[in-house]
């Protein structure tokens, strides 16, 4: 009809209608053809290695091979710089373990940091996680461990100029994050979450 609203309804239950600024769906919709992710994106990515003191950028990523892990389209990645498919508006997770290694000594604040580039050359930290291990290590015959995260939401208006990367900073030098090839344990995943 011109100039008013359209309802669809189901068993009595209004489920669809128009609205002055879009569409109202009340209920879940479901695609049953292959081109229903075409514009997303959601992606993971895992440090594969340890590394002792401050890292930057962290290097060894992978996207995960085991546990049945999959993504939709995605990022890429050079070197620990990753850069997106598309404009938008990202919502970007990152998830640190830091580590004692058999050791009893004081440790400091370890930082895990988002950072990000407008030019694709400097780099600045747009969100920080931190590990405190207090009076230091457990044990020297056992590790101690500590997580943080830390998140950001990054509106991608040039995928050649704005790019991230994720850093660890140790507080002595002798802290160490954790890396695996098997098991999520440094992480940071991509989901783009609406247009910029």
């Amino acid at each position: 009809r011109n100039n008013a609203d359209v309802e669809l309804y189901h068993n009595g239950s209004k489920k669809f209608e128009t609205t002055s600024t879009g569409v109202s769906v009340t209920g879940a919709i479901n695609f049953d053809n292959s081109t229903s992710t075409s514009g997303l994106v959601a992606d993971l990515w895992r440090s594969t290695t340890d590394h002792q003191g401050n890292t930057v950028p962290l290097p060894n990523w992978e996207r995960p091979d085991s546990g049945n892990q999959g993504n939709i389209s995605g990022v890429t990645n050079s070197s620990g710089v990753f850069s997106f498919p598309k404009t938008g508006i990202y919502l970007i997770q990152f998830f640190g373990r830091a580590f004692l290694d058999n050791v009893t000594t004081a440790s400091q604040r370890c930082t895990f940091s988002i950072d990000t580039t407008t030019d694709n050359t400097n780099f600045s930290p747009a969100a920080q996680g931190h590990v405190h291990f207090g009076g230091g290590g457990f044990s020297t015959s056992l590790s101690t461990t500590a997580s943080a995260s830390c998140a950001i939401l990054f509106d991608v208006t040039n995928v050649s100029n704005q790019k991230v990367r994720f850093t660890f900073g140790a507080g002595q030098g002798f802290e160490k994050v954790s890396g695996n090839s098997s098991i999520n344990q440094t992480y940071a995943t991509f989901t783009l979450i609406g247009d910029t």
